[in-house]
């Protein structure tokens, strides 16, 4: 048993210090993790280039950053994670990614440290990333599993019903995403925000957006925003470019903005957040959408249903409905009234579900148990 007066190290493993969901949750939790009883230490298995802005911010707070990312053999990632291990002495490993979660439950079986393993997204989307055998580790090796959403909880208990695991929402940094009135212009701005990967479908978004321009016709100036970049960023990036192009869109009408500091100032200056992906867990960028006050249309993804109220503090649509889309977009570009209902009853469903207060009386309360075991 952990003495109640000194703090607990936890040993925080992260597949990459970036601008992805799963990267920007952990790097806000420890930017406000306590440090009177917790002394964090997160380890890097491979590099961004983003990660020097956040890394600094980390360390300017106190957090001891180790990267293994000069490695990329697994063997010598998790070598390595055995030598910090031994030095450190941490009370608890706790692994951020789904791919990562087998360093957590090697090492904790080799040092008889509980660990924590994460789901970030439906399951089956993180599992398909992976071989059979690293699957079978990443579950079956760490003590308990944290999942973000129910449907990452329920399809995991479907293959496997004796997993332990634990659901815990995510938490939107209030002190970043807030509402604040939008100064007028002539031009809509709709976005969508998300890694430029194959399941967020910027590729329906854009289509998307050259309907409603169509809609609207000369009239108004629609603008199209997509911020995000990410795993197969590139190549991507080049089709939607081509995408864009070929659709009759101007470079100014749709436009890849790439990773953005400063996100929620484009939250905060769009009209509508549209989010087209076809799996989720629990999207950040949603939640952060409407705590901003933007109105939000999703597909029905990840614990999509379990927050959102169709028609109520946002619209569900279907995974394939473009039609839908393009629907509900004018039927809030048209009706200040309805916005603003939808504007108010989301910022309320974020502060209720998603505060950082109760992120922390959750994850304090786990941590505890695991090493009080």
């Amino acid at each position: 048993m952990k003495d109640s007066q000194s703090k607990i190290k936890i040993l925080f493993i992260l597949g990459s210090l970036g601008y992805g969901g799963t990267e920007t949750q952990i790097f806000n939790y420890l930017l406000n993790i306590d440090y009177e009883k917790y002394e964090p230490v997160l380890i890097i298995m491979s590099k961004n280039k983003y990660q020097y802005k956040m890394e600094k911010k980390l360390i300017d707070k106190g957090v001891l950053l180790i990267d293994l990312s000069t490695k990329n053999n697994a063997i010598f990632k998790l070598l390595n994670l055995t030598r910090v291990i031994t030095k450190i002495k941490p009370d608890l490993l706790y692994s951020a990614h789904f791919y990562t979660n087998v360093y957590a439950g090697v090492a904790g079986q080799l040092f008889n440290i509980p660990s924590i393993g994460s789901i970030r997204s439906d399951y089956y989307n993180d599992v398909a990333q992976i071989n059979s055998l690293h699957r079978i580790l990443s579950l079956k090796l760490v003590t308990i599993i944290i999942a973000n959403s129910n449907a990452g909880m329920k399809n995991l208990k479907t293959e496997y019903s004796d997993a332990r695991v634990r659901l815990i929402n995510n938490f939107i940094n209030s002190d970043v995403f807030y509402f604040k009135s939008k100064e007028k212009s002539q031009n809509i701005k709709i976005i969508t925000v998300g890694r430029l990967t194959n399941e967020k479908r910027i590729d329906r978004f854009i289509n998307i957006i050259k309907k409603i321009k169509d809609h609207v016709g000369d009239s108004t100036k629609i603008v199209g925003l997509v911020c995000g970049s990410g795993r197969e960023s590139e190549n991507l990036k080049s089709k939607l470019s081509n995408q864009i192009k070929n659709i009759g869109l101007n470079n100014d009408e749709l436009i890849l903005l790439g990773d953005v500091d400063n996100i929620s100032d484009f939250y905060r200056t769009s009209d509508l957040f549209l989010f087209t992906s076809e799996y989720e867990g629990s999207p950040n960028c949603v939640w952060e959408a409407m705590a901003c006050g933007l109105p939000v249309i999703t597909t029905n993804v990840g614990n999509i249903s379990e927050i959102i109220s169709h028609k109520k503090n946002g619209f569900i649509v279907d995974t394939f409905n473009e039609k839908d889309f393009i629907k509900y977009s004018i039927m809030l570009l048209n009706d200040d009234s309805l916005k603003v209902q939808i504007r108010n009853n989301a910022i309320s469903t974020i502060k209720n579900n998603f505060s950082l207060s109760r992120y922390n009386k959750e994850i304090d309360k786990l941590f505890y148990e695991l090493i009080n075991d």
